[in-house]
């Protein structure tokens, strides 16, 4: 599970909301969500700062790399 998704459950808030927040299609917050994609920078700032977390904590941090 990436960083982002796994602050996303923790907030009771989704990638839909995400989209919704960032101006971004559903499917691109659903993909950086997943790790299939991910933000550029802005974004990353944008996200942490929406979250009240760090970029590293949602971006860099990985919790056993396996998928769950």
């Amino acid at each position: 599970m990436t960083g982002l998704k796994r602050k996303l459950q923790e907030k009771g808030k989704t990638p839909y909301w995400l989209s919704k927040q960032l101006d971004v299609t559903p499917n691109t917050a659903y993909n950086w969500a997943e790790g299939r994609t991910a933000p550029r920078d802005n974004m990353k700032v944008q996200i942490s700062k929406l979250l009240n977390v760090s970029i590293e904590e949602l971006f860099f941090s990985d919790n056993g790399g396996g998928k769950s």
